[in-house]
């Protein structure tokens, strides 16, 4: 799931000019397989150490409009991505995608949570 919202969604903001990947990718408008596979890695945290925003979507919608810009913008500086212009406007966009995204991760990873029984590791926040 992580996966396929990482892909509609990054796949997305490439195709309306957001951000563009300097190498990697293997089809233009598709981000790099690693991108990928990142989202994936993002999305194991939630149950671990991330478990603390379980059904705290309000404070992961400021977690991920903050939190993703300031992230691609040390990929940025990596050379892992570039930023279009106009870049005030397009990490605005990001961060908007972004406290969309976050809560809605979190609320799977509730859901499935919920269906395994298990609850969240610990709860101190």
């Amino acid at each position: 799931t992580a996966a396929l919202l990482g892909l509609i969604v990054d796949s997305g903001q490439l195709w309306v000019g957001v951000f563009a990947f300097p190498r990697g990718s293997v089809v233009d408008w598709l981000p790099p397989p690693a991108i990928t596979v990142l989202w994936l890695q993002f999305a194991t945290t939630f149950r671990y150490s991330m478990s603390w925003l379980s059904r705290r979507y309000a404070i992961c919608a400021c977690f991920g409009l903050i939190g993703a810009p300031l992230a691609f913008v040390a990929g940025e500086r990596l050379g892992a991505i570039e930023f279009l212009s106009p870049r005030v406007v397009n990490f605005a966009i990001l961060g908007v995608v972004w406290s969309f995204a976050t809560p809605l991760l979190i609320f799977i990873s509730d859901h499935w949570a919920s269906k395994d029984g298990v609850a969240p590791s610990y709860r101190w926040l």
